[in-house]
């Protein structure tokens, strides 16, 4: 009986840590998905203000009369 009782609970004890496993691989993809998505954001809008900022001055260096 004793042994019966060990073997239930190392079972339930294994499906437990396999839970808690599994919830931090989870955790640990969604973590890494968001910041690669944030860096992605991050480089996207550095880039397109650059570029933005850069036609900009392009756009208004022929009209400007003080040059």
């Amino acid at each position: 009986m004793n042994l019966n009782t060990l073997r239930t609970q190392n079972q339930s004890g294994s499906v437990y840590s396999m839970y808690i496993l599994e919830l931090m691989s989870l955790f640990f993809n969604v973590c890494t998905y968001m910041y690669f998505n944030l860096n992605l954001m991050l480089i996207s809008s550095i880039v397109l203000t650059k570029f933005t900022i850069s036609v900009f001055n392009f756009s208004h260096l022929p009209m400007d009369p003080i040059t």
